[in-house]
């Protein structure tokens, strides 16, 4: 019926399942070859299996079941300027406190947050401006980290970069 090469099975579109198509014979199907294909076929479905569990078992161990998020009141513990610790000034403790609806106060200013990624930024509450760009970090659960940079200006010719970092503590 057919001629022992594959571009004669390809232009009569002969059965799949009577005929396995080698690199340029055509070998009809006996029953010792459907054990190995079988027994292949299930070994292939055996290891995806496998595999999926595997992959299933790696992404729940490596994802966090709790997420961090900015909520309650926030106490200033410390202060870095250049990784050196600003002395601290007594008087009222500061705090800031995130509320619902992505509104927070910032030093005594009612602003609102967005998080993108490891950003925080904070938003005039009046007139939509950005006011604040942060990157953050949960150190704990009750610990945070807020990191910025600073551009100053020395003389008409020289800008420094100085790198503010403050920790904050969850107050209960």
């Amino acid at each position: 019926m057919f001629r022992r090469n594959l571009f004669s099975v390809i232009l009569a579109k002969a059965p799949k399942e009577k005929y396995i198509i080698q690199s340029k014979n055509i070998i009809p199907i006996k029953w010792i070859n459907v054990r190995f294909i079988i027994f292949f076929d299930k070994f292939n479905n055996l290891m995806r299996y496998l595999i999926l569990l595997v992959g299933f078992f790696i992404l729940l161990s490596c994802s966090s079941s709790k997420k961090n998020t900015f909520s309650g009141e926030w106490g200033l513990i410390n202060l870095f300027r250049d990784n050196e610790e600003i002395p601290s000034l007594d008087g009222p403790k500061i705090i800031t406190s995130f509320r619902s609806d992505n509104l927070v106060f910032y030093y005594n200013t009612l602003m609102y947050y967005k998080v993108q990624d490891d950003s925080l930024f904070l938003y005039d509450e009046q007139t939509n401006e950005l006011s604040r760009a942060f990157k953050y970090e949960f150190m704990d659960d009750d610990i945070l980290s807020l990191k910025f940079n600073r551009r100053m200006k020395l003389d008409s010719v020289k800008i420094i970069n100085i790198t503010y970092e403050s920790i904050w503590s969850k107050i209960d």
